[in-house]
């Protein structure tokens, strides 16, 4: 290889080698620019996501609560039903019994009336 051949291939590799380094700067360049809006864009989304995510406590708490007040509702609406319940039965059973005594009575005057009418049908044919 001559000396002249020799500067051609040093020109050409230097050229090569200018090219590869400005090629590799905007790859960098492109790259950089690249992770910085794929950064902005994972903030603006983490920043969405804390959002959403606090809405979302919110909106569950208030329906948390709200979900208990209507639970505490419910069972105080339920217990005082039962406990109308339980008065009603209590109230049926205490007419149950005075029916029960009034039959009892009916029946003993009943029979206290079949016997004074049986001794006057007795006495009369007696007569």
């Amino acid at each position: 290889m001559t000396r002249e051949t020799q500067e051609q291939n040093s020109d050409r590799h230097n050229r090569e080698m200018a090219q590869f380094r400005e090629t590799q700067e905007q790859n960098s360049d492109r790259h950089n620019r690249e992770m910085a809006q794929f950064r902005e864009t994972q903030e603006q989304n983490s920043d969405r996501h804390n959002r959403e995510m606090a809405q979302f406590r919110g909106t569950q708490e208030q329906n948390s609560d709200r979900h208990n007040r209507e639970m505490a509702q419910f069972r105080e609406t339920q217990e005082q039903n039962s406990d109308r319940h339980n008065r009603e039965v209590e109230n049926i059973r205490r007419l149950a019994e005075l029916n029960q005594e009034q039959l009892n009575l009916l029946t003993g005057g009943l029979l206290e009336l079949r016997t004074l009418v049986a001794d006057y049908l007795q006495g009369r044919s007696q007569i």
